[in-house]
This record gives structure tokens, sequence and C-alpha cells, in this order.
């Protein structure tokens, strides 16, 4: 009992820490986009892995990106979110039905990348260093 008790404590100091860091989004959106990733591409059957791949569909690849917009407001921030992954779902499929095959495999991959794009995005900005200022001495 004592071992799950600093087990919660550990979890909950580091959920804090991410959360003051601003790091909590990006965590979440790469574990679920690597989550998401193994369970698909290793044909991984599981009762788990549509919830995890329709989190994963439905928030993470708007998350990626409208998380730079410092929207302070969390609704307008998850509607954006919803509405912009659902947009992004859909260009990608149908660019890959319109290409003349269908590989949902593919459009995942896809999306699994427009994420880590929009989390190196993330961290670029948050870590910016003087360096990458424009102007500034190298």
């Amino acid at each position: 009992m004592q071992k799950f008790i600093r087990l919660i404590h550990n979890t909950q100091r580091f959920y804090t820490y991410l959360s003051q860091t601003g790091l909590l989004w990006p965590v979440l959106i790469l574990f679920l986009a690597l989550l998401t990733g193994i369970f698909t591409f290793w044909d991984i059957d599981s009762r788990i892995r549509p919830v995890i791949a329709f989190s994963f569909m439905i928030v993470c690849p708007g998350m990626a990106f409208v998380k730079m917009l410092g929207i302070d407001d969390k609704l307008y921030e998850w509607t954006l979110a919803i509405a912009l992954s659902l947009a992004l779902d859909t260009i990608i499929a149908g660019a890959i039905i319109y290409s003349g095959v269908w590989l949902p495999k593919l459009a995942l991959g896809v999306l699994i990348f427009l994420c880590l794009v929009g989390l190196f995005l993330q961290l670029r900005l948050k870590f910016k260093t003087p360096s990458m200022i424009k102007g500034s001495p190298s």
C-alpha cells in the first residue's frame, strides 16, 4: 500500500511539473501518437485500440497547432483543436482517396507526422533562445 501511495504522489508531482512548465500537452500528444502508432502499425487487436485511435484523431492534430496560439479560454481552445483535428483528418483522407488509393495507415502516419511537426514548433516557441530571434548577434 505504501508503494501505491508513493506512486500516486510521484504521479501528481510529475503532472504538476508538466503543467507548470507548459509541457503537459506536448507530452500527452507525443504519448498518444506513439501509442496509436504502436497499436495500429503493429496490428495489435485490443478493446482499447479504437478508444486510443479515436482520441488521438479527434484531439491531437488540432491541439498540436492550437496550443501555439496562446488562447486563454479553454473552451475556445478545445473547440478550435477539435475543429482543426477534424478538418485535418478530412483533408488527409480526401487527398488519399483522390490519389486513387485507400491506405488508412498512410493517413494515420501523415497525422502522426503533422502532430510531431506541431510539437516541434511548440517546443521551439517555448524554448526560444536569443540566437533564434531575428537580428540578435550569434
